[in-house]
This record gives structure tokens, C-alpha cells and sequence, in this order.
């Protein structure tokens, strides 16, 4: 039988489908990113737009957000330090992220009182000329280390509001 245990999820190695439970870096990632996405939602509606939350069970949603357009939200806790956000381009060797969403645009949450809004179409236009870093559990993901300065002229830059944080 295929299915996947309740605490692990399916990778790929060398050929053989390997079963492991998920990393702590992992869970705190995703604990992470489900927070934000919540943020998202609110200030998304509080400027009118309705937004919803996918499925939380749903780790292969091809987005994390749905309202008038697919958001694809991604908070990155070392933006702040490196003046930089991670975009995923692959991983495991495969085109994923930014070369495969199907969300009409990505909001960057960098911890700041400032959300980044950008469409997908836009961002996947700059990420070409961005420096490429191999990072997450066994180095297999190919980020694009876009700067924050490029990003600022490129988004729309959404404000939160105390009591949307």
C-alpha cells in the first residue's frame, strides 16, 4: 500500500520512494508560513479583498490563498537580516515554486508591518538575474535570492494595520 503515515511525508532518493517524518525545521516552517497566511487573509480584507485560506491538510495545494485571484503567500524569516527573499525555482531537481504555481500573485511577509504583492507573471520575469542559493533539509532546493530593494519597485506594497498584525 502507498499511503503516507500521519507523520511523515513522501520524498524521493536515488530512485526509491523513502518514508521520514518531517524535519522540526520543517514543521517550524510550516507553523510559520500558516501564520502568515492567516495575517494575509486579514489584511487582504481588510482592503476589501475577500481571501480564504486553503485547506491546512492540503500540503500539495498548488496555492494558500483563494479569493479573487490565488495567492501564493510566503513568509521568509531572513529577509530582514539579508536584505534578500527566497523564491523557490526547484527542488529534488524538479521545477517547483515560482516555475510551477498557478497563483496569480505572491505576497511576501517578511515580519515587517509590510506585506509585498506581486504577480506571479512579474516575479517569475525578475528571478532570472537573482543569485541562486541550494538550501532546505539535504540541500535539495534551488532558491533565487531576490533583493528587497528590487522587490520594493516591483510590488505593491500593502500596510498592516495594528489590529491586523
Amino acid at each position: 500500500m502507498n499511503s503516507t503515515p500521519p507523520h511523515g511525508s513522501p520524498r524521493r532518493d536515488g530512485g526509491r520512494d523513502a518514508r521520514r517524518p518531517d524535519s522540526a525545521s520543517w514543521v517550524e516552517a510550516f507553523a510559520a508560513g500558516v501564520k502568515s497566511e492567516d495575517r494575509v487573509a486579514r489584511v487582504l480584507m481588510s482592503y476589501g479583498i475577500m481571501a480564504r485560506a486553503m485547506p491546512r491538510d492540503s500540503r500539495k495545494a498548488p496555492y494558500d490563498l483563494h479569493g479573487i485571484g490565488r495567492f501564493e503567500v510566503k513568509f521568509d524569516r531572513y529577509a530582514q537580516r539579508t536584505d534578500r527573499v527566497g523564491v523557490e525555482l526547484e527542488c529534488r531537481g524538479k521545477p517547483s515554486g515560482v516555475c510551477t504555481s498557478t497563483a496569480t500573485a505572491w505576497v511576501f511577509d517578511i515580519g515587517t508591518d509590510e506585506f509585498f504583492l506581486i504577480k506571479t507573471s512579474r516575479l517569475r520575469a525578475l528571478v532570472p538575474e537573482c543569485q541562486q542559493k541550494m538550501t532546505g533539509d539535504d540541500r535539495a532546493c534551488v532558491l533565487a535570492l531576490l533583493p528587497l530593494a528590487i522587490l520594493r519597485r516591483s510590488a505593491t506594497v500593502l500596510r498592516i494595520s495594528p489590529e491586523d498584525a
